[in-house]
């Protein structure tokens, strides 16, 4: 049997305000207004993309790669020079300086938004009318001072990540904390990029983190990026901790809490925040691929009328006019106007953990593959 190794660190969101940040030992992401800034704005519209006929199965690695067009000019900040990449959909802004991370970070985000446009797999998405604004910097004090730059006075919670990047205004702001790492991050907190620009409307925190989570998965595979929703050994290690101590969360915990008021219980201990980012993980793919794919197609819908602006109608329309208003607020609104009541789905749900946690998945994962028989 293949041993799922633990971890170097543990990713997982929190959201400041309206700032999404992502950390290792966390990650956030949050909405809000474009930040303003003295640093240079993406201007060109990129073209449209080629329309995705046919995603790849959802328990089938999608290899993404080729070559991608990018103009490169000198660019710098606070004394360290580096260069702005362009490319069909971003304007990446770094000071980094290995070759190897600068010549994969255009075709790395690029091959992330392939996936974010057809939802992992699953569907299509509309593509962002805009630039991508990505800042990469080489180390961690040239991020603090960009992050204080751009925030001003609400820098100040954000300049304490030690290992990790936030997200605001459809910007994410990210520094190298090692290949791997930075690439998972920058694949997290790219699909909080992607829905603050295109989406009419917030989703509810657990499935914006939940999707977020489903992207960090990868590997290099020649030229090209293997995206491996299942391959994720960090969540599935934090789901199967979890399970093991007893300490998992219940359905409607995950809909109701965020992460950051886990954190903040009695014991100031980041295990509850670390279970719920698994755990939405795990949730995701229940939604995906759990009960046959029963509920694929509710969660289809969900994010395409978050995509068209029409989620919060939906909910009003099934729990009447003040439950609209709480949409985005209300996580278990949002499910039981998608799928189910929470309490049907509840004992679903754990048996698809039992699953998940038992012996007999951990190879599956491992190998980056679906551990589930429909």
């Amino acid at each position: 049997m293949t041993n799922i190794h633990a971890p170097r660190v543990i990713r997982c969101s929190l959201r400041l305000g309206g700032i999404a940040a992502a950390l290792l030992l966390c990650g956030c992401s949050g909405g809000g207004n474009r930040a303003a800034s003295n640093t240079p704005p993406a201007s060109s519209v990129p073209p449209p993309a080629p329309a995705v006929q046919n995603p790849s199965p959802l328990s089938a690695p999608a290899l993404v790669g080729g070559t991608v067009p990018v103009q490169s000019t000198p660019w710098s900040f606070d004394g360290g020079q580096g260069s702005n990449l362009r490319t069909a959909y971003f304007s990446i802004y770094t000071t980094e300086t290995d070759p190897v991370m600068v010549e994969r970070l255009p075709r790395f985000l690029e091959a992330a938004l392939d996936r974010y446009s057809t939802a992992a797999g699953m569907m299509k998405l509309p593509m962002p009318r805009q630039k991508m604004e990505t800042f990469v910097m080489a180390n961690r004090p040239q991020w603090q001072a960009l992050t204080v730059r751009i925030l001003g006075s609400s820098a100040r919670p954000l300049t304490y990540i030690e290992r990790g990047g936030f997200t605001t205004g459809g910007r994410s702001f990210l520094y190298n904390i090692g290949q791997s790492d930075t690439f998972a991050i920058a694949s997290h907190e790219g699909w909080h990029q992607f829905t603050q620009i295109t989406f009419a409307e917030q989703m509810p925190i657990w499935l914006e983190e939940g999707m977020a989570t489903l992207m960090e998965g990868h590997r290099w595979s020649g030229q090209g990026v293997l995206f491996l929703p299942w391959g994720n050994p960090e969540r599935y290690n934090g789901l199967c901790a979890a399970a093991s101590k007893r300490t998992l969360l219940s359905l409607e915990d995950i809909l109701t809490q965020s992460p950051q008021s886990l954190m903040n219980r009695p014991g100031n201990s980041n295990e509850p925040a670390v279970a719920y980012y698994a755990q939405v993980w795990s949730l995701v793919h229940f939604l995906r691929e759990g009960e046959g794919g029963r509920y694929r197609p509710g969660l289809e819908k969900l994010l395409s009328d978050a995509a068209s602006g029409v989620l919060s109608g939906a909910v009003r329309e099934k729990f009447g006019p003040r439950a609209g208003m709480l949409a985005q607020r209300s996580g278990a609104l949002v499910f039981e106007t998608y799928f189910t009541s929470v309490s049907d789905a509840q004992a679903q749900y754990t048996k698809f953990l039992g699953m998940l946690t038992s012996g007999q998945a951990k190879g599956a994962v491992a190998a980056g593959t679906s551990p589930v028989s429909n």
